[in-house]
């Protein structure tokens, strides 16, 4: 999205990316992770970093089973934008999340659970945080860099052989997702420390706190 004072372009690019080969899977949020670096590793995109400046990218997260409105991007574009700046010269859409009410596919799925988060005033987005993660995932529009901010996706575990060798570069940020069975037979006592958030409630309660 290019901003001017005048004038505001919205530019659309399909960007496709392929893992390489004899990569093992890393799950969803590695796929997503790398969904988000796909731009960046795009040589097309200008280098001119006056005219970056004015450029603002956001991130919109969609599901296979809900339908995507044709005009979406461009209302929440214009909903992230009307926000405008804060104090500091920053505009407010930098740590935006941005949530919408959706259609599901077939339309009478979930239909309990799809009524109570299309009904939700501004209020209950609030209070009700501690039951649900009351915007939805799927309906999700963020700037690129507060994603990153957040922290993104957590991934599946690596390898044994990519363990290794992330292990040997750099052991201090070295992480492993450990199953719950596992640690049954090997850990019990640590259980409860290790137990996580479904990712779209971690991915809230970060930009909430």
């Amino acid at each position: 999205l290019h901003h001017d004072e005048s004038t505001l372009i919205m530019n659309t690019t399909l960007l496709v990316g392929t893992a390489a080969e004899g990569t093992s899977s890393r799950g969803a949020g590695y796929a997503r992770n790398q969904a988000v670096k796909l731009r960046g590793m795009n040589t097309s995109h200008t280098n001119n970093s006056t005219d970056d400046a004015k450029c603002f990218h956001f991130l919109c997260i969609l599901d296979s089973d809900d339908i995507m409105h044709p005009t979406r991007i461009a209302e929440q574009t214009s909903a992230m934008m009307s926000l405008g700046y804060g104090q500091h010269g920053k505009h407010l859409s930098e740590k935006a999340l941005m949530g919408c009410q959706f259609d599901r596919i077939p339309r009478d799925s979930t239909w309990h659970y799809a009524t109570w988060a299309n009904s939700l005033s501004d209020k209950r987005v609030v209070l009700e945080q501690f039951r649900e993660c009351t915007l939805l995932q799927p309906t999700w529009f963020t700037s690129k860099s507060w994603f990153k901010s957040l922290g993104g996706w957590l991934e599946a575990p690596m390898s044994n052989e990519e363990m290794n060798k992330f292990k040997s570069a750099d052991s201090s940020n070295y992480y492993r997702l450990v199953h719950s069975s596992e640690l049954r037979q090997t850990s019990p006592g640590v259980m409860s420390q290790t137990l996580r958030l479904a990712e779209d409630t971690r991915l809230f309660y970060a930009h909430l706190r």
